[in-house]
């Protein structure tokens, strides 16, 4: 189990509060209880993930027929590297991470600011290997798709 408390100057009182109840109710003689601290950077948005795989991505899949998860695959190759992984008793590659998950395959999504560089990557590559150039995003951009499909 684990649990997140973020402190910031106007929730701390409230917060800390929430914290001192968790500690306290934990159930030392199972398992101990490791407290870590640091500071707190938000995952990325959801207007990231629009960015990425409605609007660079949909442009990478229309200029080279790729799916979008054969090219997230490959991004994320790129940018995290590879690692070896037995299934059914053959030794593949996949990606050493992904945007969601890290690499044991627990859920752990980017921070909004490793998430840009990603993004940036993905239209470096884009640019530079393909001669493709993705835009930047904008904001209303799936609400200029809706217009257009009716």
């Amino acid at each position: 189990m684990t649990a997140a408390f973020v402190l910031n100057e106007e929730s701390k009182d409230r917060v800390l509060a929430r914290l001192i109840r968790f500690v306290h109710s934990w159930d030392y003689s199972r398992h101990a209880l490791e407290i870590v601290c640091e500071r707190f950077s938000m995952g990325r948005t959801a207007q990231q993930n629009k960015a990425l795989f409605g609007h660079a991505y949909r442009i990478l899949k229309a200029e080279t027929g790729n799916s979008l998860d054969d090219l997230h695959d490959f991004f994320c190759r790129r940018f995290f590297g590879e690692v070896e992984h037995e299934m059914f008793g053959m030794v593949v590659k996949r990606p050493a991470r992904t945007t969601t998950t890290d690499e044991h395959g627990k859920r752990n999504v980017l921070k909004w600011d490793r998430f840009s560089e990603f993004f940036e990557s993905v239209r470096e590559f884009a640019a530079s290997e393909l001669q493709v150039d993705i835009p930047d995003p904008d904001p209303e951009w799936w609400k200029h798709q809706q217009k257009e499909a009716a």
